[in-house]
């Protein structure tokens, strides 16, 4: 990629660049928002500008998200599009009183209907099966939660953060 240049609303959504657009200012589609020009390499060679790191896409589906449902459905895909595309292992989870989790392994079907699920149950929060792809993961990992917080289990799910083990 070489280049920015305006993204409109009949190119992909992978191609949005969110971090380059928001530095332009608010987020307007074909005003603010910037994609990539991507221009091919020489001799089939890819560049790499460094390291990517692992990323955990947690979405929280349960009934106090019923309001923004899709909106935050549209952000855990954005997230976790831009780490596949970025070469990065991908793992999701979707929850509310239950939960679904693709691991590192799934298929990118199985990751995508995961976070398109929509429980409308109790919110709790799933701390063990956090633990427990991360104990399958070597090496830097992203964690991103879409939540609005309100887990019923907040007291455990604060005691087992402290078991992560962050920055390995």
């Amino acid at each position: 990629m070489r280049y920015p240049d305006e993204w409109y609303i009949e190119d992909e959504i992978e191609d949005l660049d969110i971090e380059t657009s928001l530095d332009e200012g608010p987020l307007i589609p074909e005003v603010t928002t910037l994609k990539w020009i991507e221009e091919p390499a020489p001799h089939g060679q890819t560049f790499a500008s460094g390291f990517v790191p692992s990323a955990i896409t947690i979405l929280d589906a349960s009934r106090s998200m019923r309001e923004v449902h899709n909106e935050a459905a549209v952000a855990a895909f954005i997230a976790y599009l831009s780490a596949r595309r970025a070469g990065g292992n991908t793992a999701v989870v979707t929850f509310s009183t239950g939960f679904i989790s693709a691991d590192w392994e799934s298929s990118e079907e199985l990751k995508e209907l995961t976070l398109s699920m929509s429980f409308d149950e109790f919110t709790i929060f799933p701390s063990h099966e956090i633990q427990s792809l991360l104990s399958e993961n070597l090496g830097l990992c992203f964690i991103l939660i879409i939540t609005d917080g309100g887990w019923q289990n907040v007291d455990e799910a604060i005691l087992s953060k402290k078991n992560f083990r962050f920055g390995r």
